[in-house]
């Protein structure tokens, strides 16, 4: 769990603790991401969050405790699969490199589709984690060849439709 103020972070430990790991690590990254961008006037890293949430909530009627409560107890996973999904896809992320934030952010497509395909190995680990802990409602992740000369017949050969 993130310290941002012990006193604080310690009436959140029971909440934090009754949950299953990822569920807790998806849930508390969102919520401090979001409380963030809300909370941060003029930064144009997390902007975008904000011009997006700041219409349908009123951000001076909430404090950070009823924040956290809300998305450690109320907020239900499947009404949001594709933050579950970008969520759990940072937890699974164990080298931290440039293309990590693309890569949580392209999990999230891989919400209500058959499949996702992709020719780097690592993503696909992850990718495999994570629909192992989603199941139905996310894509079955696919490993195509980098070295395949033709996309169409390595997506083919990947898929063992040849």
């Amino acid at each position: 769990m993130a310290v941002l103020n012990p006193a604080v972070d310690a009436s959140f430990k029971p909440l934090f603790d009754a949950l299953p790991l990822l569920e807790a690590h998806w849930r508390e990254t969102t919520a401090l991401a979001y409380w963030s961008a809300l909370d941060s006037p003029g930064d144009q890293l997390v902007s975008n969050i904000k011009d997006w949430l700041a219409p349908y909530i009123f951000f001076e009627r909430i404090d950070f405790e009823g924040w956290m409560r809300f998305w450690l107890l109320e907020v239900d996973g499947a009404a949001l699969p594709r933050v579950r999904v970008e969520g759990l896809t940072a937890y699974f992320q164990v080298k931290v490199e440039s293309g990590n934030a693309g890569d949580v952010e392209h999990s999230g497509y891989a919400v209500g589709r058959d499949w996702v395909f992709t020719a780097d190995r690592e993503f696909h680990r992850i990718l495999t984690l994570v629909k192992q802990e989603v199941g139905s409602g996310m894509a079955q992740p696919v490993l195509v060849e980098r070295t395949s000369a033709n996309i169409v017949g390595g997506i083919t050969s990947a898929m063992g439709w040849n």
